[in-house]
């Protein structure tokens, strides 16, 4: 990966046009990336204008809900604010879906590009990873260490989910000043608000606190789910795209940055059936049915740690194999 933008770019815009095109393509023919070097570079520029995209678009949605309230004032000014806000309204709607329609295209092509090219590079820096015996100190030796979530993830989804949150809250409230009262559509939306704030409030109090896994030279533990277990019991590390539904998956494309870190233990079963209560062992026993084990570890550079840092902290405590399905 390249350190900087310019870097990323210049080295995209220096392969020759055949190449570039082959690689914009390569994404959707599911093609693996061979060529390291090229797999770099494609990594670091669709990084690039990925986070390009991303500024963009929350820079128009910001100019979007700055129109929005301005309008909201003048209307409610307005000698004929019970009608000034009708069409207004429907025409700032309207602008948002063309203006995310016209970013989310070129986003989700340069955020394909970019997990393609990073999932080359990642196979070949967790090949290189040593074993618990090459590693520093003797293996089941190393201090204890945790692998926490990210509190800029989540204040990013909590930042989002406010904002959200704020303007259904405004816009019903412009309503009910200027109508006297509130169409049903507004209670919906007005209840969803609540709930979505609600449980997004419950899941950061309850991720920012606990460790996503805890390891010692005793064992692992996953205060979430409440599995634990000593490293006798660890099989093989394996490692798997991410493709699966539920937080923090729900927005996961088959290409995606997300990668699982799964520990494939000696009884699965025996795990799923000392997790207390009910709903976790349900998620257990529903991780175990898609990976295999219900010892799961997501790894991304944006919620906890890149996958080749998750691996290498593993390879400290056993000298399980590593294997990337």
């Amino acid at each position: 990966m390249y350190s900087t933008d310019r870097d990323a770019a210049t080295a995209w815009r220096a392969l020759p046009a055949q190449t570039r095109w082959w690689c914009r393509e390569g994404p959707f023919r599911r093609e693996p990336l061979r060529d390291v070097q090229l797999a770099s570079i494609v990594a670091g520029y669709g990084e690039t204008m990925t986070r390009r995209m991303r500024w963009l678009f929350w820079l128009s949605a910001a100019g979007l809900l700055a129109l929005d309230r301005t309008q909201m004032v003048v209307s409610a000014l307005s000698a004929r604010a019970a009608h000034a806000s009708e069409l207004p309204v429907g025409l700032a709607i309207l602008c948002c879906l063309v203006v995310a329609l016209l970013q989310a295209v070129p986003h989700l092509r340069y955020r394909r590009l970019r997990n393609w090219g990073l999932l080359a590079v990642e196979k070949v820096q967790i090949a290189a990873v040593p074993a618990a015996a090459d590693a520093p100190g003797a293996p089941g030796q190393a201090p204890a260490t945790e692998i926490r979530v990210r509190r800029r993830f989540l204040a990013h989804v909590a930042a989002g989910c406010g904002a959200a949150a704020l303007v259904v809250f405004g816009d019903a409230g412009h309503e009910l000043v200027t109508a006297g009262s509130l169409p049903a559509v507004w209670l919906i939306g007005l209840v969803l608000s609540t709930v979505l704030v609600v449980l997004v409030l419950w899941e950061i109090r309850s991720r920012t606190s606990p460790a996503v896994i805890r390891l010692t030279s005793d064992g692992w533990a996953l205060p979430g789910s409440g599995l634990c277990g000593t490293w006798a019991e660890v099989r093989e590390i394996e490692v798997r795209a991410g493709r699966a539904l539920g937080w923090p998956r729900f927005a996961l494309a088959p290409h995606t940055d997300v990668r699982f870190v799964v520990l494939r233990v000696a009884d699965p079963q025996r795990h799923i059936n000392a997790v207390r209560p009910a709903h976790r062992r349900w998620d257990a026993r529903a991780d175990c049915r898609l990976y295999g084990s219900p010892v799961v570890i997501p790894a991304s550079r944006r919620y906890t740690a890149s996958v080749v840092d998750v691996v290498q902290t593993l390879r400290r405590f056993t000298p399980a194999p590593v294997s990337w399905l």
